[in-house]
């Protein structure tokens, strides 16, 4: 009996039955559209920020003595947003103005004294030297003083204030 079974399972399984194919072309349906208004609240978090944000700062340290830009203001490119108190900066720069002036005056004397053989020339190009210093420090103050002023590098608004007039800030501090 145990063998019937077995064989009728057997003949039973060999059939070759076919299935049908199924169709597989896609439905496509063409929507044209159309304008409406959607009253759909989308709630949502998250940081925004600007993927071109410049901080900005003064070259010298000093204390600001106006900012002209609040946060949240736009502000087109070369306006000036904040400067320090100029007053240490203009001193400094009268100072070397004035030893540059010496400095030529030395030097010119000694270019004299090494015409008539009294000075040697040493003495001279050693006086060259001094001057020449003097001058390039000169150059690097009148630089600084004319980094005493923040100017927008672009058009964009202001994000965040860090600075109020009277404060004192560190050369690289962000304002």
């Amino acid at each position: 009996i145990s063998t019937c079974i077995i064989a009728v399972g057997f003949f039973t399984s060999c059939g070759n039955k076919q299935e049908k194919p199924v169709d597989q072309t896609p439905i496509v349906e063409t929507i044209n559209p159309v304008q409406s208004k959607i009253r759909t609240v989308i709630a949502s978090s998250g940081v925004i920020s600007n993927s071109e944000e410049i901080v900005l700062s003064f070259k010298t340290g000093g204390m600001v003595e106006s900012v002209y830009a609040e946060e949240g203001q736009y502000v087109e490119k070369g306006q000036i947003l904040a400067r320090l108190n100029t007053t240490e900066l203009d001193a400094q720069l009268e100072q070397a103005k004035l030893n540059v002036d010496k400095l030529k005056r030395d030097e010119y004397r000694l270019s004299q004294l090494v015409r008539d053989t009294v000075a040697t020339l040493e003495q001279l190009q050693n006086a060259q030297t001094v001057l020449s210093s003097g001058q390039q420090q000169l150059r690097s103050l009148e630089f600084n003083r004319q980094q005493a002023y923040i100017s927008a590098p672009a058009a964009g608004f202001i994000l965040k204030r860090q600075v109020n007039p009277g404060e004192f800030k560190p050369p690289g501090a962000a304002v």
